[in-house]
């Protein structure tokens, strides 16, 4: 029987054991598309733990798409947008072809502009006028049929109040004739006086106020009409709540929460808080090699009283937060501790997508590499990638996306070990050579007693 050259076995276990270390992950995108279009892949909160966290660029740097050859295709990653429809008032301003006072009223005939596309229906009337404290009733008829009435008001003089709008709820007229209940608007000025009154030796200034009511003419700079318009935008969604399977540890008078964050994009916090009366500042850093630094802080509260219920239990950050480990603390003061739920929080992520252009009957792949950087693809290819608002979204096969929970990972040896894989591959290498090493050489020793 030959026997293998030990250091050949050495060499294959070496190589093993580097090949554990540097093995790359890649998760097939379900199905694939008919048509040359663009595809957004979610990157969940389990898709993203499964790549490195040592760095805070380790996401970007490692993360890639490839096609079934093997070939790297350009992504783009950005949040996810979700279309909504909502009806918006556009508005148009009529010419005034004419203006009369008739029977102590004035009357304005107003006439839809040529060269614009007319309306179905009319849904808002609009006077613009620069008076400020009036009062006017209007009619709106169209032909000899009143089809609205409605009051334009402003109340300066006394608070800031203004009305110049009202319902014009009918189908599209070509002209319109508006009627006011008075040509002029009444005012009300003072003059003052001040009089000496002589008594003997003494005077006294006396003002006098004198109150008088003006005639002013009832001024129209424009009259618009506005017609529902239906138009879709695209904002993002609402972030994906991450549960954090962690327990508090009293430090003092606060509550302190370590957990490994995952690089994930964190938008805010949730305290999962049995209590129904409570009032609490937290604080929340992140973890850097020579401890901890401050991201933000804020306050959460409830209360359930006779009178008063509210509960206030979020604290969104002033911008996302991807840290590799984060630390929520929870002031006491001298209260005591709250009576957490079994998971006391409650991390609030952005959704994001990986969109890229996908081609039909082609099949892709995410994953992560080893030691990349951070990728750097035509920008005239990824600028058409973000202009597509409404992607076709394809999921990645993913077994553990519904389970994910983020744990506790807050001790220096787990972090240590955490920190420096490689490190701890090659150590792990070396001693398998080492010991592998060792074998050989007794075994031989031993064949060689036995000759």
């Amino acid at each position: 029987m030959k026997t293998r050259n030990p250091a050949t076995i050495a060499a294959l276990v070496v190589l093993g054991c580097f090949s554990v270390a540097a093995k790359e992950m890649w998760w097939p995108v379900q199905g694939t598309v008919s048509n040359e279009c663009v595809v957004a892949v979610p990157l969940s909160p389990a898709l993203v733990s499964e790549g490195p966290h040592e760095e805070v660029d380790s996401f970007r740097s490692s993360f890639r798409i490839r096609d079934e050859k093997g070939a790297f295709v350009p992504y783009v990653v950005r949040p996810r947008l979700e279309r909504t429809v909502e009806t918006v008032p556009e508005w148009t301003s009529l010419q005034i072809a004419s203006v009369a006072e008739t029977n102590g009223r004035l009357r304005v005939e107003v006439v839809w502009p040529n060269g614009i596309e007319a309306p179905k229906t009319f849904s808002r009337l609009r006077v613009s006028t620069p008076l400020v404290d009036f009062e006017q009733s209007l009619t709106v008829s169209c032909g000899e049929r009143d089809v609205a009435k409605g009051h334009l008001c402003d109340y300066s003089r006394y608070a800031r109040y203004r009305r110049n709008e009202m319902p014009l709820a009918m189908l599209f007229a070509r002209r319109l004739t508006l009627t006011f209940s008075c040509p002029t608007s009444q005012t009300e000025n003072e003059a003052f006086e001040r009089m000496i009154r002589s008594k003997g030796t003494d005077s006294t200034n006396v003002t006098e106020v004198r109150r008088g009511i003006r005639e002013r003419a009832f001024r129209i700079d424009g009259v618009s009409v506005a017609c529902d318009r239906r138009r879709s935008l695209f904002k993002p969604v609402s972030p994906r709540e991450v549960e954090v399977g962690v327990r508090g540890v009293s430090e003092g008078k606060t509550t302190v929460f370590d957990f490994d964050a995952c690089r994930l994009p964190v938008k805010g916090i949730r305290i999962n808080a049995k209590d129904h009366n409570f009032s609490r500042s937290i604080r929340i850093q992140r973890r850097v090699h020579n401890g901890w630094v401050p991201v933000d802080s804020g306050k959460v509260s409830a209360i359930d009283l006779p009178g008063e219920r509210f509960r206030r239990v979020e604290f969104m950050f002033h911008q996302d937060v991807r840290e590799g480990r984060l630390r929520v603390t929870v002031e006491n003061g001298d209260n005591p501790e709250l009576d957490y739920e079994e998971c006391p929080l409650t991390v609030l992520c952005p959704i994001y997508d990986a969109a890229f252009i996908a081609r039909p009957g082609v099949r892709y792949e995410v994953g992560f590499i080893d030691g990349g950087t951070v990728p750097r693809y035509d920008e005239i290819v990824r600028s058409y990638i973000d202009r597509v608002r409404d992607p076709l979204l394809m999921d990645v096969n993913l077994p553990k996306e519904r389970e994910f929970r983020l744990v506790a990972d807050s001790s220096e040896l787990s972090l240590w070990l955490r920190d420096n894989v490689v490190m701890i591959a090659l150590i792990a290498a070396f001693l398998v050579l080492l010991v592998v090493c060792v074998v050989l050489f007794h075994s031989g020793e031993r064949q060689g007693s036995e000759s």
